[in-house]
């Protein structure tokens, strides 16, 4: 989680067992997902939203219910997208990586989740450590800060060191 930084999602995703994802495409802005071991994969304020609040994303209750939708269309890669559009989703990326289609689904709510681990649902054991996460009932809990004492200085920036020298 090295670039969390001061972004809850960031740190929430770490906190859950999970680790900052990004997928880098030149001239595209891209959503941070939150990883976790087997392949799960979600958006990192989908799954922040999800868990800290009372209203569940609309992405993740798709997922936990794994709705069952006929499965006609021969190609893996055409049937995730089309399991995406039967659940009320909409495929907002589709892209090739290392010869393996890769995608988000978005829905109406703004929650995103890969079309892979929407499409093979909770049973798969791929997706057990997101699973686990999701059943946690954790809640984010804010890093406490270092406190400092007294008149005690905050520690230089490296800029501000080399002024300092």
């Amino acid at each position: 989680m090295a670039h969390a930084g001061n972004n809850p999602a960031a740190v929430f995703c770490g906190q859950l067992g999970g680790t900052e994802s990004n997928i880098d495409l030149k001239n595209k802005s891209l959503p941070a997902l939150c990883s976790f071991s087997g392949g799960g994969e979600v958006e990192q304020w989908t799954l922040f939203n999800d868990m800290n609040s009372k209203k569940k994303t609309e992405a993740l209750e798709v997922f936990r219910k794994h709705p069952e939708v006929s499965k006609t269309l021969i190609l893996k890669h055409f049937e995730k997208n089309s399991y995406c559009d039967a659940v009320g989703g909409e495929k907002v990326l589709d892209l090739i990586q290392e010869g393996d289609g890769y995608g988000l689904c978005k829905f109406k709510d703004g929650s995103e989740i890969a079309l892979t681990i929407l499409y093979k649902g909770p049973k798969d054991t791929a997706n057990a450590a997101l699973v686990a996460a999701l059943n946690s009932g954790k809640k984010y809990v804010a890093p406490k800060e270092k406190k400092r004492k007294g008149n005690e200085m905050p520690p230089l920036t490296a800029p501000a060191r080399k002024q300092a020298l």
